[in-house]
């Protein structure tokens, strides 16, 4: 039996997305007779979720540099002799990945847009930004998986795609809104501000497990036509059950799109403004751009578009799974175990 190491960020002003990717990779390969372990920020909603999905998991301390949080990894992975780490760590993957391989382990990077210098082994890049997969390869026999098809989502997604027929036009509508397991920003809020002269659709509000701003949601407990979500177990069927979900452009977005759901994304993050741009010209999800630009004008105007034109929702649908096929986990899991030394 293997012993993988996964060095996740968990801190709470970064979201919940890379915790959530990783957590699905560690299930993946412990299937597959692998031992893992997680270093991670500390954060007691991420211990909680990683208690309930049965992984061992230790709380990394706070260093005044990376060298020495890389040299407290080693010291862990040599306790459990553990020859392999992946890092989930959007920015610090790169210098982290540069002091691990002089001990001479195998790193294994999940990247987004962080990285530019290449000292790992492998690297996985699922987005569909090409100016993103562009790598200084250092580690002359690093390996490279770029594109869609490594995207990392749960299988469910996929096993619970929208069907055709559930397109068509209503009396009354039902829009899920989520913005995350952390929506750090309030978006949420922002928008839930813009629901209050609407009373012809049911809205969904899905409150993610990182969320802090509940007392600001209470002047909305009232209304009638919309209903708090937190944390739901099945929210793929929360989506496959919805007319319209308006989302952040992270993790979400590739999830609902795999799943075939019409689709306004709101960027969140500076590094999300592409893949919205990227989407949206290829005519699958309607961008409303960075949220610190968004107005109610433009949102309900949009929403009221992409809601009474039928045959533009079930294009998006149609579109989506073009550009992601939802098999990306097996793919990066198996390529892993593949090379794993």
């Amino acid at each position: 039996m293997n012993t993988i190491t996964i060095r996740c960020i968990a801190d709470e002003s970064k979201g919940f997305g890379n915790l959530s990717r990783a957590i699905l990779l560690g299930k993946e390969l412990k299937k597959k007779s692998n031992n893992i372990i997680f270093l991670i920020d500390k954060n007691l909603n991420a211990k909680i979720i990683l208690q309930k999905n049965n992984f061992e998991y230790f709380f990394v301390p706070q260093f005044n540099s990376k060298k020495k949080e890389s040299e407290f990894i080693i010291k862990k992975m040599n306790y459990f002799k553990s020859k392999s780490v992946i890092l989930e760590m959007r920015e610090f993957s790169e210098i982290l990945s540069k002091y691990l391989k002089n001990y001479g382990k195998q790193v294994i990077i999940i990247d987004d847009a962080w990285v530019k210098n290449l000292y790992a082994d492998l690297i996985f890049n699922g987005t569909v930004v090409k100016k993103y997969h562009t790598y200084k390869k250092i580690n002359k026999n690093a390996k490279i998986f770029t594109g869609p098809k490594f995207w990392i989502a749960d299988q469910h997604f996929l096993k619970n795609q929208k069907k055709f027929s559930t397109i068509k036009s209503k009396k009354i509508y039902s829009v899920v809104i989520t913005m995350g397991g952390a929506d750090n920003a309030g978006i949420v809020i922002k928008i839930l501000n813009y629901l209050t002269i609407i009373d012809s659709i049911k809205f969904y509000i899905v409150i993610g497990p990182m969320f802090q701003k509940h007392n600001e949601l209470k002047p909305f407990f009232n209304s009638k036509n919309i209903t708090f979500l937190n944390s739901p177990k099945q929210i793929w069927k929360i989506f496959q059950n919805s007319d319209l979900v308006i989302c952040n452009a992270g993790n979400t977005l590739f999830e609902l799109l795999i799943q075939k759901i019409p689709t306004l994304c709101i960027p969140a993050i500076s590094h999300q403004i592409p893949y919205a741009k990227f989407f949206h010209s290829k005519g699958i999800t309607i961008n409303l751009g960075y949220w610190k630009k968004l107005n109610q004008k433009k949102f309900l105007k949009h929403l009221e578009l992409v809601l009474d034109d039928v045959d533009k929702r079930k294009k998006m649908a149609s579109l989506s799974s073009k550009i992601l096929d939802g098999k990306g986990l097996l793919r990066v899991e198996k390529i892993i175990n593949k090379n794993m030394i």
